[in-house]
């Protein structure tokens, strides 16, 4: 469980399933007197939601209800969240979310390492941030791919670096490879 402000993660892997959570207090409870309630209850609630984790628990929905109902019964009485909780069933390949509020899963990305191995998370998602349909997501995320590709191999390591290129200390900017991927937008 991680803390960042007023938000809160975790994640949860065992070889059935992987869970990841967040949770963004509501900074309105700060400015009314109660500095630091925000952050309590998010990272509260991440926390109970890992013990449920840990306990056995591959439900989004019941994680995230007995959560809350194990806050319940210890009275915190003041404070607010956001909650978003995933599970992905590695042996039904089937991924499965509960949320709560405004924090959400908005696009879902499947993609071979021809895209991670030369286009940086942060890469990744100003394309996804600039585009409006699943079919412009993935086009542009394969179209960056490639072109990064075809860089020359030359000294352009670092001014256009890749993420295989910097993981392995290479002279060269990309890795040419098949690329694919595939995008669903969740409304």
């Amino acid at each position: 469980m991680e803390s960042l402000g007023d938000d809160a993660y975790f994640t949860f892997d065992s070889t059935t399933h992987s869970m990841i959570g967040i949770a963004d207090g509501v900074g309105g409870w700060n400015r009314n007197g109660s500095t630091g309630i925000a952050a309590l209850v998010s990272n509260r609630i991440m926390s109970e939601c890992l013990k449920c984790c840990e306990n056995g628990e591959r439900d989004p929905r019941n994680v995230m209800k007995q959560s809350f109902e194990n806050i319940v019964k210890d009275n915190l009485s003041k404070g607010s969240s956001t909650v978003c909780i995933a599970s992905i069933d590695k042996m039904a390949n089937k991924l499965s979310v509960c949320n709560f509020g405004d924090s959400q899963y908005d696009i879902i990305l499947l993609f071979t390492d021809g895209v991670c191995d030369n286009l940086f998370q942060s890469e990744i998602l100003e394309i996804c941030t600039g585009l409006d349909t699943s079919y412009e997501i993935a086009c542009s995320i394969v179209k960056k791919s490639k072109e990064k590709t075809r860089t020359p191999s030359t000294d352009f390591a670092e001014i256009y670096p890749t993420p295989f290129s910097k993981s392995r200390n290479l002279k060269y900017t990309a890795k040419p490879d098949d690329i694919t991927c595939v995008c669903q937008i969740i409304e």
